[in-house]
């Protein structure tokens, strides 16, 4: 809306218009009704994005991890293992790998990093809010060795998910040592979110 004022002349007798334009109360109101319910629709849509984003990087760095023992297991002509570890140092029998896990050369074959073993890789905790499971064969949830052939065990898959975004990834886990990629758990069940 426009309004116009008369401003008297100094001297001159004749007046200058001024012109002022702004908002009203009623249209200020209006604009942020519409901007709250567009972020109420934005914003559901962008944490279950921001939640598929974590998710897909703690499958690259689970996947990463992986591959580095599987290579080093081969190229070392040793037995290696990727274990939960809460300290980054040591084995936990914890079966929620997001506390972090290290990948070491177990030479005398214990599942446990004794003093003298190398220790080749460590992730800590995540702290993004995704929660990593392993579902192993024989019930084994805490660690995962990697033969010197290559090959694994136990088959199984870790189940990687970020409670926003509902729907999670797998990662298969089969006899000679190589990862997939899926929606899937071994049983056939879609990664679900709790």
């Amino acid at each position: 809306m426009e309004v116009k004022e008369l401003c008297p002349g100094h001297g001159t007798g004749q007046g200058i218009i001024f012109s002022s334009s702004g908002f009203s109360l009623i249209e200020l109101l209006m604009v942020l009704a519409v901007v709250a319910i567009l972020l109420t629709a934005v914003l559901p849509d962008m944490r279950h994005l921001v939640a598929q984003e974590r998710t897909a990087a703690s499958v690259n760095e689970l996947r990463t991890s992986l591959a580095l023992a599987r290579s080093s297991a081969i190229t070392r002509q040793t037995f290696i293992h990727t274990c939960s570890s809460e300290d980054g140092q040591t084995c936990t029998r914890s079966e929620h790998w997001q506390m972090g896990w290290i990948v070491f050369e177990d030479r005398n074959h214990n599942k446990q990093r004794d003093a003298g073993e190398n220790l080749l890789h460590v992730v800590g905790p995540l702290g993004n809010g995704t929660q990593i499971t392993l579902r192993g064969s024989f019930g084994i949830r805490h660690y995962l060795k990697y033969k010197p052939d290559g090959s694994a065990f136990p088959n199984g898959s870790f189940l990687i998910c970020h409670p926003d975004s509902g729907v999670g990834k797998a990662l298969v886990i089969i006899h000679s040592g190589r990862v997939r990629l899926s929606r899937r758990q071994t049983s056939g069940a879609l990664v679900t979110c709790n």
